[in-house]
Formats: C-alpha cells, sequence, structure tokens
C-alpha cells in the first residue's frame, strides 16, 4: 500500500565488534540511538557498500532532549 509520493526508507548497517548488523530503517535507527543501544561512536553505514562512519556524526541521529540539558 504504496501512497503517491512515498520515499522508501534508506537501509543502514551498523558494525559492532566487528560484525556487520542489519538491515535498519532510518526511523530504528534513531528508536536505537535514544534508548542508548546505539552509541555515538559505534560505526555505521548507508547502504551495503556505503562508508563506515561514528553514528554521531550522522545528522538528527543524536538529538538533544530537553532532559539532557542542566
Amino acid at each position: 500500500n504504496f501512497q503517491k509520493g512515498t520515499v522508501m526508507a534508506t537501509e543502514w548497517f551498523v558494525e559492532i565488534n566487528g560484525k556487520s548488523q542489519g538491515p535498519f530503517s532510518s526511523e530504528r535507527l534513531k528508536e536505537l540511538a535514544s534508548h542508548g543501544k546505539l552509541q555515538a561512536n559505534d560505526l555505521v553505514r548507508k547502504g551495503q557498500d556505503g562508508r563506515l562512519v561514528p553514528a554521531g556524526k550522522v545528522k538528527g541521529l543524536f538529538e538533544l532532549r530537553a532532559d539532557d540539558v542542566e
């Protein structure tokens, strides 16, 4: 059931202990980050052949929440 204008979710892969895990949707990646299961220094890549980068470099993945500010 695709609606007009629907965009396919980007697939993300996470490198944990030298093993690639995924694919994860962008939404799932954000959930993992917000629940502390994905750390800013964990390596992620966009798609099967993407370059590994620290998750903290992915724009919008780790957002400041009001309860994070002291």
